[in-house]
């Protein structure tokens, strides 16, 4: 990676992880939860490139960058419903891009939602339809480990 990452494509990193069918550990004792860390290969900048951790309340994916020092942490709430993207730069100097990267969307956001929000709100161009596919990627991490969600019948 050399570039600032979208959200899509943050969630395509997250995707191509769940296809190299990772062996998750098991973690906890009344509250299981299953986590994995993806070394950096690069030795360099952070230890490792991902690391996921999947629990009843929530999924969490964290996408690092070694060449920029950038974090992107993508957390998934199936009982709120919804998702929270941050980005962060861990380096020295200006910020890769511009602006706050903290934003937190609803999952079952109607179009006039939508709108209405983005009056008030900077989506970084993100459209309903990237919304969706967070959700898709949410699921996915559940049923990889086989959790129903807490919140979800």
């Amino acid at each position: 990676m050399s570039k600032v990452l979208t959200l899509m494509e943050v969630v395509a990193k997250a995707h191509e992880y769940l296809n190299s069918k990772p062996e998750l550990e098991t973690k906890g004792y009344n509250d299981v939860y299953y986590t994995d860390s993806v070394p950096n290969p690069k030795g360099q900048g952070y230890d490792s490139c991902i690391e996921v951790y999947v629990g009843e309340r929530f999924a969490q994916i964290k996408v690092r960058d070694s060449d920029l020092l950038v974090e992107y942490q993508l957390c998934m709430t199936p009982w709120k419903p919804g998702f929270h993207i941050k980005y962060w730069y861990d380096g020295i100097g200006k910020n890769p891009w511009e602006g706050n990267m903290n934003l937190g969307f609803k999952y079952n956001m109607t179009e006039e939602q939508y709108f209405q929000e983005s009056t008030v709100h900077d989506f970084k161009g993100l459209t309903l339809e990237d919304i969706e596919e967070v959700q898709k990627l949410q699921n996915r991490f559940f049923q990889y480990v086989n959790i129903t969600p807490c919140g979800v019948d």
